[in-house]
């Protein structure tokens, strides 16, 4: 007997707070087909991050406002499978490889946030 198990993806998380100016952002598993990589198309080495508890949402934010990140996580360089650089984008495209790469090459030992406006 055959079963076939649906693994359609969960829906995306977004976040959109007018007064909402600082953010938790931790460390956590990626949901797999059905998480991370499910949502984005994009591979997940197993982790991804959560932002307010909502794995990879999508954040509405303002310009001209200053908004905070408290980051748990991420920041272990001499484990690759917990080398995770926070970043955040405007997009989802090659630029975001590219920075990985920029970052990977000039602050191997410090976490990064980007932000792309």
């Amino acid at each position: 007997m055959f079963i076939s198990v649906c693994r359609t993806p969960w829906s995306e998380f977004t976040i959109v707070d007018g007064q909402l100016r600082t953010f938790t952002a931790r460390l956590g598993p990626s949901g797999d087909l059905r998480g991370y990589e499910g949502q984005t198309g994009m591979a997940s080495p197993g982790f991804a991050w959560y932002i307010q508890g909502l794995l990879a949402p999508k954040l509405y934010m303002q310009r001209g406002i200053t908004y905070s990140f408290k980051v748990e996580g991420g920041n272990n360089p001499h484990n690759p499978e917990f080398y995770h650089p926070f970043l955040i984008s405007n997009t989802v495209s090659t630029q975001l490889a590219q920075a990985y790469e920029i970052i990977g090459r000039i602050w191997k030992k410090r976490l990064i946030f980007l932000m792309y406006v």
